[in-house]
């Protein structure tokens, strides 16, 4: 898939194009978004009322990063 941070971040004037942010803005977004998602992504596998243990069902294919860019 092309369309992957790794990818566009060695494009910035097309990755500005789709996202409209330069590169370095993007990364300030992850970093401060990543350890909020992190927080959150634990707590919603600990909650009581689940149905599979952790690590069970199906797993994403996209990184969180790749899925914060699209």
């Amino acid at each position: 898939m092309l369309l992957n941070y790794a990818y566009l971040r060695s494009f910035p004037k097309v990755f500005r194009a789709l996202t409209g942010l330069d590169v370095p803005e993007f990364a300030g977004l992850i970093q401060d978004i990543l350890p909020r998602w992190e927080k959150a992504e634990r707590k919603r596998l600990s909650r009581r009322d689940r149905k599979r243990d952790l690590g069970g069902g199906p797993h994403f294919e996209l990184t969180v990063i790749d899925q914060l860019l699209l």
